[in-house]
């Protein structure tokens, strides 16, 4: 019987036990608890368009929807990457409720980043592995262009 910190796994294909070196068991149950919360969340986000002049704090539809899954500039920003892409799953108006709550106040101010902790949840961050996990943080990043919201990594995880 193995030791209750050393993860053993079945081979699909030949049926053979082995034991997995760089993860505890422990670790592998919490990182697939955190994708069943992720697959439980309703993903309400929708592709956003914006035409016309940009505000600097508005939502910056060609952003938001690179954070959008299904949507052609999220499957060409994908593409372009070599980590995975962090999902919103909230709407274009949360998205902009997040920015008016939390974005900055005035316009003449150095910071071009915003972090904010929300109390539900945004989206799913992306590890470099393509494991998802839902989150409550987030980063509003600012441009000539508007602004745009990002999932960050979440506490549980740091």
């Amino acid at each position: 019987m193995p030791d209750d910190q050393v993860r053993w796994s079945r081979d699909p294909e030949t049926g053979k036990g082995t034991y997995v070196d760089n993860m505890t068991f422990d670790e592998w149950k919490q990182a697939v608890d955190y994708q069943r919360k992720a697959q439980t969340i309703p993903n309400n986000a929708t592709r956003y368009i914006k035409t016309g002049k940009f505000d600097w704090n508005e939502l910056n539809a060609e952003q938001y929807n690179k954070h959008v899954k299904g949507t052609p500039e999220f499957d060409n920003y994908a593409k372009g990457r070599k980590r995975p892409v962090s999902e919103l799953i909230i709407s274009p108006v949360e998205t902009q409720a997040l920015i008016d709550k939390y974005g900055k106040k005035r316009q003449n101010t150095d910071k071009q980043k915003v972090l904010f902790n929300h109390n539900s949840y945004i989206g799913l961050w992306a590890d470099i592995n393509g494991n998802y996990y839902p989150t409550k943080q987030g980063r509003i990043g600012y441009s000539k262009r508007g602004c745009h919201v990002t999932p960050q990594k979440p506490d549980y995880l740091k």
